[in-house]
Order: structure tokens, then C-alpha cells, then sequence
């Protein structure tokens, strides 16, 4: 049987455009939109939060005055609920309520301790795999959550720790997650990284 020119031709045509329409066929989805850190997960009940400050550096401690008869003491504390963490004058008077204050000497011994707020319009907590305001505002008040009524050593501390404070009266107050940075034993501080949110709805 004999193929003319003009019937390859068609042949080659046809083979061509399967070639080309299953090359399409192949191509990988298009990846969806990164969600913004503003935006509840699907499966979560938990409002929008947003965010306030993020991985803001906070030292306190140090504070050590040396006298003729021996050193004295000065308690660092700070509040977090400003455009940034706040470290707040006066020493044992200062003005308004803080969030958590370094004793550099210590309250029962000579060991740097810290001091979370007790009050009652705060729960402070070890966190564990929170990683934002919302996953704090979810733990509080759990079993898994007591809250940090007693002073915490130094020696307690490890770099990486982090630490929940919480409203459990407003959930739509500020929620604050600190991150352990640095402690220096020898000079008594601690160093934190702070970040801070707020609910939007």
C-alpha cells in the first residue's frame, strides 16, 4: 500500500498535538497562597490575632551596687503590654503593676531569680509547643498549664525556655510569649526575646 506525502504529513500533525496536550496534562498544580499570621487555620476556632511587636530583646538583672558595708540589690522589672517591653524605674517602688521582675540577690537565697505577676489579671506558664498568642490564650487554665507562682532560680533556667503570659479574665488583652535568650550567672541577667499579639475581633 502506498502512503502519499500528504498523508504522513497528517500523521506527524496528529502525533504532535497528543504530544503537546499531554505535556499540559503533566504540569504540577499551582501552590495556594501562604496564609498571612493574621488569619486562623481552617480547623480552628481560635479569633485572629495580630500581632504587636515580634522577638523584641529584653534584659534585666544586673543591679549590683557595691557600699562600705557590703552590696546592695536592685530588682529589675519590666511590662510588656506597651509598643515594645517596657523596663520600669524605681526599683521595689515602682509605679505601675510589671509583667516579671529579676531579683538579682534573690529573695530566699543569694541566687538571681525570676518573678512572673500573680495578680490576678495574670497567669504566667511554661510553654511548651506554643509558638503564638493564640496557642498560649488555648493552653491557659490546662492541666498542662499551672500556673508560675514561685520565684524561678537561674539555675533553672535554659537558653531556648519559654514562657506564656496570659489574661485569663480578657482573653482580648495582650497575650505575650518570652523566649529564654542568654543568662549570665556572673553578671545576674537574663535576657529574653518578647512578642506580643492581640486578638482583632
Amino acid at each position: 500500500m502506498r502512503i502519499t506525502t500528504g498523508a504522513v504529513a497528517t500523521i506527524l500533525a496528529v502525533l504532535a498535538l497528543g504530544a503537546c496536550s499531554g505535556g499540559e496534562d503533566n504540569k504540577p498544580d499551582p501552590e495556594p497562597p501562604a496564609r498571612t499570621s493574621t488569619e486562623p487555620s481552617a480547623n480552628s476556632s481560635s479569633p485572629a490575632v495580630k500581632i504587636q511587636y515580634e522577638n523584641a530583646p529584653l534584659t534585666l538583672g544586673g543591679g549590683t551596687e557595691d557600699k562600705p558595708f557590703g552590696s546592695r540589690c536592685h530588682p529589675n522589672s519590666a511590662a510588656l503590654d506597651g509598643s515594645s517591653p517596657e523596663i520600669l524605674k524605681g526599683g521595689f517602688a515602682v509605679e505601675s503593676e510589671p509583667d516579671l521582675t529579676v531579683e538579682p540577690c534573690g529573695r530566699s537565697s543569694e541566687e538571681p531569680e525570676v518573678l512572673f505577676s500573680t495578680d490576678a489579671g495574670h497567669l504566667a506558664f511554661r510553654a511548651t509547643d506554643q509558638q503564638d498568642g493564640a496557642g498560649c490564650n488555648a493552653a491557659m487554665n490546662s492541666p498542662d498549664a499551672p500556673q508560675l507562682k514561685d520565684p524561678i532560680p537561674f539555675s533553672e533556667l535554659r537558653a531556648g525556655q519559654k514562657f506564656c503570659n496570659t489574661h485569663p479574665y480578657d482573653q482580648k488583652e495582650r497575650v505575650e510569649l518570652l523566649r529564654v535568650r542568654a543568662i549570665s550567672p556572673k553578671e545576674r541577667t537574663v535576657t529574653f526575646s518578647v512578642s506580643a499579639w492581640e486578638e482583632t475581633d
